[in-house]
C-alpha cells in the first residue's frame, strides 16, 4: 500500500526490559550514578534520582552490571533521561542482563551505596 509505514505507529521499535540496576554514565560534564529502568537493544531510560538535568546531545558510556554501551542521551525532563546506543546492544546482552536481575545478582542502588560506605569505613578501598 502506498504511503503506508512499515513500522506500526504508537509501538517501539525494540521490546523494553523493565528494572531497576545502579548504572554510572560517563560523559563530558561528569560521572553521575543513575538507575537504569529500562533496557532495549536500541537504548535506556535512566532516573536520575535527584541529580541535575543531563544535557540532549551529551556523548557518553552508560555501564551496569558486566556491560557497558556507548551512545548519546536523547532527552531528560522530571528526573529521567533517554540514553540511545551507538549500535544495536545484541539481544544477548539484554537477555543477559534479564538473567542476573530474575537471579538477584543485580544489587540495588540503596546496597551497592552502602556496601561502599562500610568498605570505605573498614578500609577495604
Amino acid at each position: 500500500m502506498e504511503g503506508q509505514s512499515t513500522i506500526p505507529q504508537g509501538k517501539r521499535r525494540e521490546s523494553r526490559l523493565r528494572l531497576k540496576v545502579p548504572a554510572q554514565l560517563i560523559i563530558l560534564h561528569g560521572r553521575p550514578r543513575v538507575h537504569l529502568v529500562d533496557l532495549s537493544r536500541s537504548g535506556a531510560r535512566v532516573y536520575l534520582g535527584g541529580q541535575s538535568e543531563l544535557r540532549a546531545g551529551e556523548e557518553g558510556v552508560i555501564t551496569w552490571l558486566d556491560y557497558e554501551a556507548f551512545g548519546e542521551v536523547k532527552w531528560s525532563r522530571n528526573g529521567f533521561a533517554g540514553f540511545e546506543f551507538d549500535v544495536l546492544l545484541d539481544p544477548g546482552i539484554v537477555l543477559g542482563t534479564r538473567k542476573q536481575v530474575d537471579h538477584g545478582l543485580a544489587i540495588s542502588y540503596e546496597e551497592e551505596r552502602f556496601m561502599r560506605s562500610r568498605d570505605w569505613f573498614f578500609g577495604y578501598k
